[in-house]
C-alpha cells in the first residue's frame, strides 16, 4: 500500500470536525468504497507519526479492517492540516503531486502547499 495524501487529509479534516474529547472511528472518515482497509492503515500511520492520537483494535474477523478510535489531532497534525485545508490550495498541491506519481513525503507536500499559499497571498515565491 502506498500512502494516500487524500485519505490522510480526510482523516485530519474529520479530526478537526470532531468536538473536543469526542472519540470517533475510522467509519466516520470519508472515503471511497473499498478504501476501508487503507483508512485504518493510514490512521495507524498518522498515530505512529504523531499527527493524531488513536487506538487500533484487534479484529476477531480477519476479513474486516481493524476498528480505529481517534481521540484527537496533535499540534503537528494541525500544522500539516493548516497547509492543505483550503480546497484551492489542496487542488494545486494535488496537481503537483500528480507530476511525480501522487506520493511524496509530508515535508515535500507541505512545501508545495506553502508555495501555493504564498502565491495565493501574492507574496514573493
Amino acid at each position: 500500500m502506498k500512502r494516500n495524501p487524500e485519505i490522510i487529509r480526510n482523516i485530519l479534516l474529520a479530526c478537526e470536525r470532531a468536538k473536543p474529547l469526542e472519540q470517533f472511528s475510522n467509519a466516520d472518515v470519508e472515503c471511497d468504497s473499498g478504501q476501508e482497509w487503507e483508512v485504518s492503515e493510514h490512521i495507524r500511520l498518522l498515530d505512529e507519526a504523531g499527527f493524531i492520537r488513536a487506538t487500533i483494535s484487534k479484529e476477531l474477523n480477519p476479513q474486516s479492517p481493524p476498528t480505529c478510535y481517534i481521540r484527537s489531532i496533535t499540534w503537528d497534525g494541525y500544522e500539516y492540516l493548516d497547509t492543505i485545508r483550503d480546497p484551492e490550495i489542496w487542488s494545486k498541491t494535488k496537481g503537483s503531486l500528480a507530476k511525480v506519481g501522487g506520493t511524496l513525503s509530508i515535508e515535500l507536500i507541505m512545501a508545495i502547499a506553502k508555495h501555493a499559499v504564498r502565491e495565493k497571498l501574492g507574496l514573493e515565491v
